[in-house]
């Protein structure tokens, strides 16, 4: 028992030090984080100039829930960092979401700091469609194409969720979606790895990527 006294207080000594060591650990992290976000350089946009790319993307139909292709487009102009979405009043949170996620990816993308540009996106559609989360992964697609000035393949969908630290997950009603771009005349469909329900297409290559380093790979040129 006396033995047993005798090292109870090395062991409560021992956490104690791999308790301020891990605390240690996680301050040096976040320090470093933040270090390497701040030292991104912003991204300067010439006075009066606006840089826009564009996309195809697919929705559903609010009436009816088919798949419809709409417009997806971004512009950039000098300003404060704001993002704003110009949207039918029919799209919901989710799409202003996505945006301030594309948002966060394309900066990890490119390595540039938007905190001096001002981002627009807007959607045009012929009938009302609902696109949320799933146009997600085109929006930071065609932010990082105006950033880099580089341009958009234009047979080619994706229909994607996005994080904000670049991951890109599945949405609903895909089969819909690769349909209506492969009817369209699309000969390229990007989904996330993870994305079900593509079994048996035919007519148009499907293709997955895990993130959206992997999607610009494939889109963009």
């Amino acid at each position: 028992m006396d033995q047993l006294k005798l090292h109870r207080p090395k062991r409560r000594d021992l956490t104690a030090l791999l308790l301020l060591a891990l605390l240690i650990g996680l301050c040096l992290g976040s320090v470093l984080a933040a270090s390497w976000y701040t030292t991104r350089p912003a991204l300067e946009l010439a006075e009066n100039e606006t840089y826009g790319r564009s996309t195809t993307i697919v929705g559903i139909s609010k009436n009816g829930g088919q798949a419809k292709l709409a417009t997806l487009t971004v512009e950039l102009m000098p300003g404060k960092g704001r993002l704003l979405i110009s949207v039918p009043p029919y799209e919901n949170e989710d799409t202003q979401m996505s945006a301030m996620n594309a948002k966060l990816a394309a900066e990890r993308e490119t390595g540039y700091d938007l905190s001096q540009v001002d981002i627009i996106f807007s959607i045009e559609a012929d009938v009302e469609v609902v696109t949320g989360p799933s146009a997600g992964a085109a929006m930071a697609v065609v932010l990082v194409a105006a950033i880099e000035n580089r341009w958009v393949r234009q047979d080619t969908v994706v229909s994607a969720t996005i994080e904000g630290y670049g991951r890109i997950g599945p949405v609903g009603d895909i089969k819909k979606k690769i349909d209506a771009a492969k009817e369209a005349g699309f000969r390229l469909f990007v989904v996330s790895i993870g994305q079900a329900g593509t079994s048996g297409v035919s007519g148009i290559e499907v293709k997955r990527a895990r993130n959206l380093n992997e999607v610009v790979d494939l889109m963009l040129w």
